[in-house]
């Protein structure tokens, strides 16, 4: 006699029990990480600096430093960054703050005048919605908030760099110990080897794009004459991690000061320099710099944005490309959960093909 074939797992359990599990431990534990963000925020954000900063120690030591100096420069020069950071946009905010009200009357009177302007061409614009929208006092308040919002996250920036520190410090025996602890080979490790080399590009990548991003925003407004042009690209730096939105975002304080200063002439100038930064760097040099790192479609990264977001506030705007990707190849290695890796990636070459193909017939 034929034995009857097994159609529920060993467990006892259907596959949708199965899913239905893993998506109430998932809510579990991302209610557990956003209860937990004051302490869950500074200590990613000092694992992520201190990515960022293994290959110049790396760099420093094969050119025959001692491993505790190259540590020591290194940690010193994100300290002295995370300072004068923090001291700039401080001083910004109280120098804005004191020209507040000067900046509000001033960029009402060009709101009227784009008003009238606009009207006499047989537009009339001043419509009570686009008024609350255009409200001087409304956008300077979300400089304001924009600015305090940075300086908030560089508040914690002394427990970053000590951590940070202590990180450096670990990393040199971090494979000893973990080879001792599970007792695995190098063969084991490796493809641990290869996330971390994949975060480290990555985050390498975007910190040098940011920089150059950044100093090409001082620059630029400092040739034209608007106001705090080392704080705007300063802001241009931070916002360049926070993908789809954060140049967008960067953008609305030059463009506001702009307004204010020279009018709606001198804006779109302003404007079409910031978008000729951003696109010369994110849209052209930056995937030919980061190459098939990524490995996220479009929609996850921007889906990315508004979930770490939701979870960690502003930190995990920075942070939710390198979060995603850190699930991403995490799911990878798991058999049962390979397919939510190859959902959150981009499309496959052959499905590409097949789509310009359609888009042609």
């Amino acid at each position: 006699m034929t034995e009857p074939t097994a159609t529920a797992p060993a467990s006892g359990r259907s596959r949708g029990a199965d899913i239905l599990l893993t998506m109430a431990s998932l809510v579990v534990v991302c209610a557990g990480i956003s209860a937990a963000s004051s302490i869950v925020v500074p200590v990613l954000a000092a694992v992520f600096v201190t990515a960022v900063a293994l290959p110049p120690i790396v760099a420093l030591r094969t050119r025959g430093a001692p491993a505790w100096l190259a540590v020591a420069i290194v940690l010193a020069v994100v300290a002295s960054v995370v300072l004068l950071a923090g001291m700039v946009l401080a001083r910004t905010a109280a120098s804005f703050g004191e020209n507040f009200n000067e900046y509000r009357a001033t960029l009402q009177s060009q709101v009227a005048q784009l008003e009238a302007a606009l009207a006499a061409r047989g537009m009339d614009i001043s419509g009570e919605h686009l008024g609350e929208l255009l409200d001087a006092g409304r956008l300077l308040s979300l400089v304001k908030g924009m600015l305090a919002g940075v300086i908030g996250v560089l508040r914690d920036g002394v427990f970053v760099v000590v951590m940070v520190g202590f990180l450096l410090a670990e990393a040199a025996g971090l494979p000893a110990k973990v080879k001792l602890a599970f007792r695995v080979d190098d063969a084991t490790l490796g493809p641990w080897r290869r996330i971390l080399d994949d975060m480290t590009g990555y985050l390498v990548v975007k910190t040098k794009t940011s920089l150059l991003t950044a100093a090409l925003v001082t620059v630029a407004m400092w040739m034209l004459g608007v106001d705090y042009p080392l704080a705007l690209g300063l802001l241009a730096f931070i916002l360049n991690f926070v993908p789809v939105v954060g140049s967008i975002i960067a953008a609305v304080p030059a463009v506001l000061l702009a307004l204010i200063a020279s009018g709606p002439v001198f804006a779109a100038v302003v404007t079409a320099v910031y978008v000729a930064v951003n696109m010369s760097i994110g849209s052209i040099l930056e995937p030919r710099m980061m190459g098939e790192r990524l490995g996220l479609s479009a929609l996850v990264v921007f889906l990315s944005l508004v979930f770490w977001g939701f979870l960690l506030g502003p930190v995990g705007m920075f942070l939710s490309v390198p979060l995603t990707m850190l699930a991403k190849i995490l799911l990878n290695n798991a058999d049962d959960l390979r397919w939510l890796a190859i959902m959150l990636g981009p499309a496959p070459p052959a499905a590409k093909g097949a789509a310009g193909r359609g888009a042609r017939t």
